[in-house]
């Protein structure tokens, strides 16, 4: 999770994902778009003039609202390659628990209601509604109906 980066919807793009952080060890630190909020280091300043995290996320999505708030106000965010963090992504909740589903679905749309110009939003539904149906197929098929049940209670709770 060294490095991260958004598309046009705002997707988040984790460029380092799977690789050995000893291959950028020797890079000197480089901008992002998006800083994990499982270990950040913000100026005092910066954290208060850009609203620091929006508590209404709960949890997901909150750190890249955070980054995008911060972008806007003109400041940079850099990963420092040198710097150290063990992190044990998904042990408090769990990545496929019903909880994190949820959140993880309606702070992704409330993120695109807040930073993404209405035709772009638009776009997005496009591309969203789909791909909701055939994820939400697959894990009806695997038996996950709570994993169905949460993402359709995070479209409802979104609108």
């Amino acid at each position: 999770m060294a490095r991260g980066k958004f598309n046009c919807f705002l997707e988040a793009q984790r460029n380092l994902d799977g690789h050995y952080i000893s291959e950028i060890r020797d890079v000197s630190p480089f901008e992002i778009d998006w800083i994990s909020g499982c270990m950040t280091l913000v100026p005092k300043i910066t954290f208060e003039s850009s609203g620091g995290y929006y508590e209404g996320y709960f949890i997901w999505s909150d750190e890249w609202d955070f980054s995008l708030r911060v972008k806007e106000s003109g400041k940079s965010m850099l990963v420092v390659p040198q710097s150290v963090i063990y992190h044990k992504v998904g042990k408090v909740l769990g990545i496929l628990k019903s909880l994190s589903y949820y959140y993880s679905t309606r702070n992704r749309l409330l993120l695109k209601k807040k930073h993404l110009p209405w035709h772009l939003r638009m776009l997005f539904f496009l591309w969203f509604a789909p791909t909701r149906l055939i994820r939400y197929s697959q894990v009806f098929l695997q038996g996950r109906f709570d994993l169905v049940h949460a993402g359709l209670c995070a479209i409802k709770d979104y609108f």
